[in-house]
């Protein structure tokens, strides 16, 4: 069994490559983590609870920022309840903007009160109306994003440990999903070892090359099926030749099973 869950991210509007979440509450224990490939903020306003990275728990309270890195498991449990803001960053928007974020990692826990401050007023921003909502809502996020930058790198990661091996091995995946893949091809296609190769993927994406195939592989096929494919031409589309087995692997990544709800919604 799988402990992790793929966390996949629909941003319907191109202006807001974002998604905020206002006071969400959390009142059980020992959650499932979930992880996915953007950055995630998270800021709390109310009660307490546990906030797991990886292998690492940090105490939230009212008034802490938790910084969660690209591909990093994650999750909140309390006692009793926590309320907190959450807001993600689609990485196009790190792009946008010329910062590598691929190449950068943040302080988990940053004790900053500036920092508390700036993420306030994206929620603020959130909240308002007009023609320019959109512009100050970016804008707000910009400066959480700068602050970050100028206050909060642990460290940078350079091409030979991670991104030029990692990114070749992902997109080889991506490229590749209706064929056989297997972990010595990937290897041989980034050019390293197959044991080098797994040891950079895990550190660096939390997860092996053989679970990210699935991972991508379900990504696609619930594209598929939102678009109105079957599940079966779905599966088949994104290399399973075994309905059953894409079922179970699809509920491990997921967390649900494929449906009969894919359907293009009538006009």
């Amino acid at each position: 069994m799988y402990d992790y869950i793929y966390e996949t991210h629909v941003l319907p509007d191109p202006l807001l490559p974002f998604i905020y979440y206002r006071d969400f509450q959390v009142t059980h224990q020992n959650p499932r983590l979930n992880w996915h490939e953007n950055i995630e903020l998270l800021w709390g306003t109310d009660g307490s609870g546990i906030q797991r990275s990886g292998v690492q728990d940090y105490p939230f309270f009212p008034g802490d920022v938790i910084v969660v890195n690209a591909n990093t498991p994650h999750g909140i449990y309390s006692e009793t309840c926590v309320h907190y803001r959450c807001l993600i960053i689609d990485n196009s928007f790190f792009t946008q903007n010329g910062i590598p974020v691929d190449t950068l990692r943040f302080t988990p826990r940053p004790q900053d009160p500036q920092l508390y401050q700036l993420l306030e007023a994206v929620a603020q921003a959130y909240e308002g109306t007009g023609t320019l909502r959109a512009a100050a809502i970016r804008s707000c996020v910009l400066a959480v994003i700068l602050h970050l930058c100028r206050h909060h790198i642990t460290h940078t990661v350079d091409a030979e440990n991670t991104g030029a091996y990692v990114r070749s091995a992902v997109e080889y995946i991506r490229t590749h999903l209706a064929h056989t893949i297997t972990l010595d091809a990937v290897a041989r296609h980034v050019g390293i070892s197959k044991f080098h190769l797994c040891r950079l993927f895990k550190r660096f994406t939390g997860t092996t090359v053989i679970r990210m195939v699935q991972v991508l592989r379900c990504t696609e096929a619930q594209r598929l099926m939102e678009k109105g494919i079957s599940v079966s031409a779905a599966a088949a589309a994104c290399g399973f030749d075994n309905l059953s087995y894409f079922t179970r692997t699809f509920r491990s990544v997921m967390g649900r099973t494929p449906s009969g709800n894919y359907r293009i919604p009538k006009e």
